[in-house]
């Protein structure tokens, strides 16, 4: 697939997946959008790993913690792990 993750992941049977690397765009406002689609999407124990967690100047942080609170959240310093509870 090519394109933004944001258009891509509505392409795709999220349903079948079970772990995800996110490593996408770094901004709030991206990181937010594709958790949004893949928590929506992904069925209940996925795993998402999300990269560069603790980078103070990006947006992956902030949009972790907004979600973390209603999964199972691990915190691995450049990289947070969330498995997703439905």
């Amino acid at each position: 697939y090519r394109g933004y993750s944001k258009d891509i992941l509505k392409k795709i049977k999220l349903e079948k997946i079970d772990f995800v690397f996110l490593d996408g765009g770094h901004s709030y406002k991206t990181v937010k959008e594709d958790l949004d689609l893949l928590i929506f999407g992904l069925k209940s124990d996925s795993i998402i790993l999300c990269d560069d967690y603790n980078v103070i100047h990006y947006g992956v942080k902030k949009a972790v913690d907004e979600v973390k609170q209603n999964h199972s959240f691990k915190d691995y310093g450049r990289f947070a792990l969330l498995k997703i509870n439905k």
